[in-house]
């Protein structure tokens, strides 16, 4: 089991917490504390089945795995047992709100990004809104902030990804916004 938190004291309640549980399976649970109001539960060996190698597609793969910072150690031990990777059921993003939440974490902006899809502003807006509801996400500068935790520690969650390949996808993806 990887915990990975900047807070001496979570980090320390929760590796006493995870001696209660065991995964069954060789797989690899990981514990990521965001440092906002939720901490995420997933399997790292289903996220690399699963081809999940950037950190916005682990957010929005993540986004029914977590639970809030103060939550109890009884529903913390619940979804520390469900985090198996499944993408469980949630609304899933359609296609257009994730394309729009990705550019839009690729600091495009939205007047390029208007022209690029051909909708009117309300029709983008109502796309981020949905997107944002359906990831649990206030608003677009939690979006940013939950997206550099994720960042910050991409190399340590995946350490075969690394920063630098990271920051190499991210340069090839900015250079080409995604069509319609």
């Amino acid at each position: 089991m990887k915990i990975i938190s900047d807070d001496v004291f979570f980090t320390y309640g929760m590796d006493h917490l995870t001696h209660y549980f065991r995964p069954a399976t060789g797989d690899e649970i990981t514990v990521f504390d965001s440092g906002h109001q939720h901490v995420y539960f997933f399997n790292a060996t289903q996220m690399r089945k699963n081809k999940i190698n950037d950190p916005f597609s682990a957010l929005v793969y993540c986004r029914n795995l977590n639970v809030p910072r103060d939550a109890s150690v009884a529903i913390t031990l619940q979804h520390l047992k469900k985090s198996n990777g499944i993408a469980g059921t949630v609304t899933p993003l359609t296609e257009r709100e994730e394309r729009i939440l990705r550019s839009l974490c690729q600091e495009t902006s939205v007047t390029s990004l208007l022209k690029c899809y051909g909708i009117s502003s309300k029709t983008f807006s109502t796309h981020k809104r949905n997107g944002l509801r359906k990831l649990g996400i206030k608003n677009t500068v939690m979006l940013y902030s939950l997206l550099e935790a994720w960042k910050g520690k991409w190399g340590i969650i995946f350490p075969e990804y690394g920063r630098q390949s990271l920051q190499r996808r991210q340069r090839r993806r900015m250079s080409v916004l995604p069509g319609v």
